[in-house]
């Protein structure tokens, strides 16, 4: 049995494999590959977009700007 992610590591762990940040189309497309059960909602993408916007707003992990996810540590 692997070890499962939580979706804010899962999200960190795809933008770490894309070289520190994607487009929200790329992170719906491949965030089933970090995050198997991710699709189990209805509202499946609002809920990562939710994670991610949280995360921005504290100041931890991320940071959003024109419809790119980057990785907070990551150079734009």
């Amino acid at each position: 049995m692997g070890v499962t992610l939580t979706k804010v590591q899962a999200i960190v762990k795809l933008l770490e494999d894309k070289g520190g940040k994607a487009t929200w189309p790329e992170i719906y497309q491949d965030i089933g590959k970090y995050y198997p059960k991710v699709k189990a909602s209805a509202f499946w993408q609002e809920g990562l977009r939710g994670v991610v916007y949280r995360e921005e707003r504290y100041g931890r992990t991320f940071k959003v700007s024109g419809g790119v996810v980057s990785l907070k540590s990551s150079k734009n």
